[in-house]
């Protein structure tokens, strides 16, 4: 009797164990379950580089630290006003993104389009609205990877912007996998 009341113990703890993962998985969004509340706030043009961005980003659902010594929140979001361990929905989180695209990156994404001397593509404007969002505006209109680009030496902008010696590939002056990583997934899109 004992034993079996035990084993019947032990189950009803793993069944709660598991009751409770299944819940925290659906109240803890992803990137990629994020991209579907997009639509909301984006145009059908805006969602491709949207979505890149997301996926590049992440989704913090606590504003925290990560290494830089920013508040970051949301879809790699600063400057936002949080403090640490206050979190975020995933909508406010895709509102911010929208505010922040339409107030910084668009409106530096056209003022960089009239110097560059051919039309982008849908993917070369979403590689440079994610380079934009990461680096800053200011790193990316200063950068000799912009100069190369504006005198259209394609192959020497890609060099300087994500290649493992000269791209934005470093965090606190430190070589960063991650960013390597990103950087590659945005040059194979610039070039599709």
């Amino acid at each position: 009797m004992v034993n079996l009341s035990t084993k019947l113990l032990d189950i009803a703890k793993e069944l709660t164990k598991i009751a409770k993962d299944l819940q925290s998985n659906e109240q803890e969004p992803t990137a990629k379950n994020l991209v579907s509340i997009l639509d909301d706030f984006f145009s059908p043009k805006e969602v491709n580089a949207a979505t890149f961005i997301v996926e590049q980003e992440g989704f913090l659902l606590e504003a925290q630290d990560i290494g830089d010594g920013k508040i970051t929140s949301g879809i790699g979001l600063t400057d936002t006003g949080r403090n640490l361990g206050d979190k975020v929905s995933p909508k406010e989180a895709v509102r911010e993104l929208k505010e922040r695209i339409d107030r910084i990156e668009r409106p530096a994404l056209e003022k960089l389009k009239d110097v560059i001397p051919f039309k982008l593509t849908e993917n070369q404007e979403t590689v440079l609205l994610s380079l934009i969002f990461n680096i800053g505006v200011h790193a990316l209109r200063t950068s000799d990877a912009m100069k190369h680009l504006k005198a259209n030496r394609i192959e020497d902008f890609k060099r300087e912007a994500f290649s493992k010696e000269e791209g934005w590939v470093k965090s606190a002056g430190k070589f960063s996998q991650g960013l390597y990583n990103r950087r590659q997934r945005e040059l194979q899109l610039w070039d599709k």
